[in-house]
């Protein structure tokens, strides 16, 4: 009888392997990012596409690699098991990998599904039959979804977009510059996705006009105070600013960035000086919609990024004297 001995060290096979998933995506993204540099809009939606099936069967298969293999083949659960059977391993096709990422990867929705179904769809057809079906297919339709998923993804495992494709691109300035436009298309992709999560119930059905218009009146009565501890940071100052999706009120944070004082003191009162602060946005969240920015690219997308400057009167601070006199 074939058995394993005890204690006998078990290795799953590459095509079940994390990491190694996960490096075949990053070279695949790569390759779909040099395509769009040449304008290969076609090689770019292609390679960008496999690159992101490949990501997600990462995702899953950093939970155990099972969820990877075809259920239906039991020589492909035992590799998953790291038991040899000496035959190929038989994963799951790109549709099942969206499925199963619907329940483990946070805000991975049905809207993210049916964008990620739409280019495996696409793909499929481009490979396995006479139709051309990139012609005539826009960045504008495909681009923001698909790096929408993958940061969805990445965060799940606790990446970004640099950890997969910047140190890859750090060689090619261009790759670089790329990455800010694919963050500006990702957050305009979170954006669609609270609104249309924010107009939904529980069910999925839509809510009433007048449900939403009360919950976006409620949320007005609040300040800052009650919402900057919802931000991941701690930041220099807070304000509140209605949210690009669901029209709440929300919170922005900031950091100080310097300061000055004006150029006319005549009118300030005695004893004070008038003085203008420069500030940065770096967070913005919504806890009405769930939207979260992070970053000046993400918050530029949603016209969040722009500097702030407060003008204060503030009393002015005098040295302390040396007491040497």
């Amino acid at each position: 009888m074939n058995t394993t001995r005890r204690g006998a060290t078990r290795t799953i096979p590459p095509a079940l392997s994390d990491d190694a998933l996960y490096g075949k995506a990053a070279l695949y993204a790569r390759r779909a990012l040099e395509a769009k540099e040449v304008d290969a809009e076609d090689a770019y939606q292609l390679w960008a596409t496999l690159a992101l099936e490949l990501l997600g069967k990462f995702a899953l298969a950093r939970i155990h690699p099972s969820l990877v293999v075809d259920p239906k083949n039991s020589n492909s659960m035992l590799e998953a098991c790291g038991i040899s059977t000496a035959t190929a391993v038989r994963t799951i096709d790109a549709n099942e990998v969206f499925l199963r990422l619907k329940h483990v990867i946070p805000g991975f929705n049905s809207l993210a599904y049916n964008s990620c179904k739409d280019l495996a769809d696409r793909r499929n057809a481009e490979l396995h039959s006479g139709h051309a079906a990139y012609i005539g297919i826009s960045l504008e339709v495909w681009e923001g979804k698909l790096w929408h998923a993958v940061r969805l993804i990445l965060q799940a495992a606790n990446k970004d977009l640099e950890d997969f494709i910047g140190g890859a691109a750090a060689e090619k300035e261009e790759l670089i510059n790329h990455l800010s436009h694919l963050k500006c298309q990702s957050a305009l992709q979170k954006i669609e996705h609270a609104r249309d999560n924010f107009s939904k119930d529980a069910d999925g059905k839509r809510r009433a006009p007048k449900t939403l218009e009360d919950q976006r009146s409620q949320s007005g009565e609040r300040s800052w105070w009650h919402l900057y501890r919802l931000t991941s940071g701690r930041y220099a100052r807070y304000w509140t600013r209605q949210c690009p999706a669901c029209q709440c009120t929300a919170v922005l944070g900031g950091d100080k960035d310097y300061e000055e004082l004006t150029d006319d003191q005549e009118e300030v009162s005695p004893g004070y000086e008038e003085v203008e602060t420069t500030y940065s946005p770096v967070e913005f969240i919504c806890d009405q919609c769930n939207l979260h920015l992070v970053g000046t690219d993400e918050l530029s997308a949603a016209g969040l990024s722009g500097e702030i400057v407060e003008v204060d009167e503030r009393e002015i601070s005098y040295e302390p004297d040396y007491g040497n006199d």
